[in-house]
């Protein structure tokens, strides 16, 4: 009984130290409003986390600091046999917390973010106010469209802030990956498939001042993955106007 009060308490310091951490850990500014829905994610599944790594890691510390044999042991230790209360315990209370996560944020941030259909609170994403922007990867650049105004750019993607995007995404060769760190979400670039994206630009900035704010390759697809990127500027609304008709004279 003593030992597993040591475990015990050793897991509640951990638990609390860990915890604390997991309230403080700072991420990359968020520059889309979907990012909210992942950033909640990954803090509550830190903060859900938290205690069952700890524990492991009481247990573990605690076996080895009090039960370490010096030596070589002479024979072979009586055997241990399953604790079988605590084994359901731990197998309830595990599943519980896969369950919880299911639902949320699992179905809740789906929802959230439009991907579950009919049960979708983004139905505005194909608004006559969303624009689309059509997204071509390939070894190892990128082209954006804009079949709305006829522009084509390449590895400079442009957007107007407080409008929803729709990304309309392919591969010309193998598969990529389209990813904006600081709109947190991404999506497979594959060959003969096009792939949806729906974002929301929050706030203005640029990549030269938010290094986040850039689109990267995540799927490594060759010699050149890593230098697979491209620049981004989210602009009010006048400024991507006049970019616009910039672009048309060209």
């Amino acid at each position: 009984m003593r030992d597993l009060l040591r475990v015990f308490g050793l897991w509640l310091i951990l638990t609390l130290l860990g915890e604390m951490v997991a309230l403080q850990i700072p991420f990359p500014p968020a520059m889309a409003s979907e990012a909210r829905v992942v950033d909640e994610a990954f803090r509550y599944l830190l903060i859900v986390g938290t205690p069952v790594f700890t524990f492991v890691l009481s247990v573990l510390f605690y076996s080895l600091l009090r039960f370490r044999a010096a030596g070589d042991p002479p024979e072979d230790g009586p055997p241990v046999f399953s604790h079988t209360p605590g084994a359901l315990a731990w197998l309830a209370v595990t599943s519980l917390l896969a369950l919880s996560l299911v639902i949320q944020p699992g179905l809740r941030g789906l929802m959230e973010l439009g991907w579950m259909g009919p049960f979708s609170g983004s139905a505005a994403a194909d608004g006559e106010g969303t624009l689309v922007v059509q997204v071509q990867a390939r070894q190892w650049s990128w082209l954006f469209t804009y079949p709305q105004y006829q522009i084509q750019v390449k590895d400079r993607l442009v957007l107007p802030m407080g409008r929803p995007v729709r990304f309309e995404i392919t591969s010309r060769d193998v598969v990529h990956s389209f990813w904006i760190p600081a709109f947190r979400l991404k999506i497979d670039a594959v060959p003969g498939r096009t792939t949806l994206l729906v974002l929301t630009p929050s706030r203005p900035g640029r990549t030269a001042v938010e290094p986040t704010l850039r689109v990267q390759c995540a799927e490594l697809c060759g010699t050149g993955h890593a230098a697979m990127t491209a620049t981004v500027e989210v602009v009010p609304a006048d400024q991507f106007a006049a970019w616009v008709d910039q672009q048309r004279k060209q």
